[in-house]
């Protein structure tokens, strides 16, 4: 995918739609709503037409607010996860200073829609034409402007340090030209109840349900993956065995269910580096804060050393490893951002960590008890990590459903959670079986060691594994 200078606010706002913990909406509607059924793809020569018509009258027309420069050699089309709809994208310029603009278009229920997205960062960030600010969007401080083409505004959304804080709303019907929207300098966390854009804005601490009828949802799938996708580039690896090197890469190139994929049905958000690290410990793997030379945490940054001494662990096993371990840093960084906004020391447990993931994550409401959550939090994780490794085991990218080997493997990685102890109590079958499967790919043999049915290894061991790339 080529790099693009946005930012992924749709994603937030979309699937989230809150800036309240205690309200977070279901992100399985949104996923709903990305059915191909719902989203077409505009191709790049309608999108050109559409564009050079528009240029046409523009340049006829007096009440634009500005004259749009669109760059037709820059338009390409980005996948958008779930659907074979792609999201066509266009680099424009508008004029004003410190603004950076794309065109973005999609076909939702039939109808074309168009929008200006602007990004407009806050004093001390300069973008003009450099992109520089949005390689940093992690820690973007700004406000992100969506227009109409010709300027009138459509929504306006607060970044603080790469964290969505609330929508900004007009207090008339009147829409606000974009050149009138100017971002104060560095606003306090304490004073967002006041206004941050200027003329005659208020600011809202949700987002607007009005957006699920829009370009939103589309937008949605697609931010999800340009977060996730700068996620996969920044894990990184360093004295691994040939064959653990061969599993991550697999992992990284699967083409319907990779681990950009695989976190995006997890709903990362926020961009973190993992270093993968060989190591000769005494257990498959741990995932740990990285340090830096002081000996002080490296903020959004984590090291999981993997094993070199286990040898006789399939490729299977190894993948089931590595993306555990790619979810334990994900889970790092949520706990992270509740550190930051003043809890408790950092976890390391990944059992506690899971449950940071259900606070932030499950959906709330009367409707869903504790235990709901649990389960449905978890089956998010199992069927993540699942399809991931049933495509690189099988290669299989059009499989329908997921075989149960494939969901024992995920689920073992829940073990010693509460949601696992309540949903395979001790001595069942299920949790025989789940136990002996993770044992017997571990091991490279067959095992019946927890009781139940014996177990056979579907995994290559590593020397056949190598041989066969």
């Amino acid at each position: 995918m080529k790099k693009l200078f946005l930012m992924p606010v749709f994603f937030t706002l979309v699937l989230f739609c809150s800036c309240d913990d205690g309200e977070v909406v279901q992100t399985e509607n949104a996923a709903v709503n990305t059915d191909e059924n719902h989203l077409k793809t505009v191709s790049a020569t309608e999108s050109v037409t559409f564009l050079k018509d528009f240029q046409q009258q523009q340049s006829t027309q007096k009440n634009a607010n500005f004259n749009l420069t669109i760059d037709f050699q820059s338009i390409e089309q980005i996948d958008i996860t779930d659907t074979d709809a792609k999201l066509t994208v266009v680099k424009a310029e508008t004029g004003l200073d410190n603004v950076d603009s794309s065109i973005l278009q999609i076909r939702i229920n039939g109808e074309l829609q168009t929008v200006l997205f602007n990004l407009i960062p806050e004093e001390g960030f300069n973008n003009k034409k450099t992109g520089k600010v949005i390689e940093r969007y992690g820690e973007f401080s700004g406000a992100v402007v969506v227009t109409d083409l010709r300027g009138a505004v459509l929504n306006d959304f607060i970044y603080k340090s790469g964290n969505l804080l609330g929508e900004v709303k007009s207090p008339g019907p009147d829409p606000i030209p974009l050149n009138n929207v100017n971002v104060y300098p560095k606003p306090k966390i304490t004073d967002i109840i006041f206004p941050y854009i200027k003329p005659g804005y208020r600011f809202r601490g949700e987002g607007s349900p009005t957006n699920y009828a829009s370009m939103g949802v589309a937008f949605a799938s697609y931010y999800a993956t340009a977060m996730v996708n700068e996620i996969e580039k920044r894990i990184t690896d360093k004295n691994l065995t040939p064959c653990q090197k061969a599993v991550l890469e697999k992992l990284k190139a699967n083409k319907n269910v990779d681990i950009a994929r695989m976190l995006a049905r997890l709903g990362a958000n926020s961009p973190y580096t993992l270093n993968i690290v060989g190591a000769g410990i005494d257990k498959p793997a741990q995932t740990i804060r990285t340090k830096d030379n002081e000996g002080g945490v490296v903020k959004n940054n984590y090291t999981t050393l993997i094993s070199s001494n286990f040898e006789t662990r399939t490729s299977l096993s190894i993948a089931g490893n590595i993306l555990h371990e790619v979810v334990h840093a994900y889970f790092f960084s949520l706990q992270d951002q509740v550190a930051a906004q003043g809890s408790s020391a950092p976890l390391t447990k990944f059992p506690a960590l899971f449950e940071v993931y259900i606070q932030q994550k499950a959906p709330k409401g009367a409707w869903m008890s504790p235990d709901l959550q649990h389960k449905q939090m978890a089956e998010t994780y199992v069927n993540a990590i699942a399809a991931a490794l049933q495509e690189f085991q099988t290669g299989n990218t059009a499989a329908t459903s997921i075989q149960q080997e494939y969901l024992d493997l995920a689920w073992g990685g829940l073990y010693d959670t509460p949601v696992f102890d309540k949903t395979f109590p001790e001595g069942s079958t299920d949790r025989n079986r789940i136990l002996n499967r993770l044992a017997a790919e571990q091991s490279g043999a067959d095992t019946q060691s927890n009781g139940g049915d014996r177990q056979y290894p579907i995994g290559s061991k590593c020397e056949d594994y190598i041989k066969s790339k």
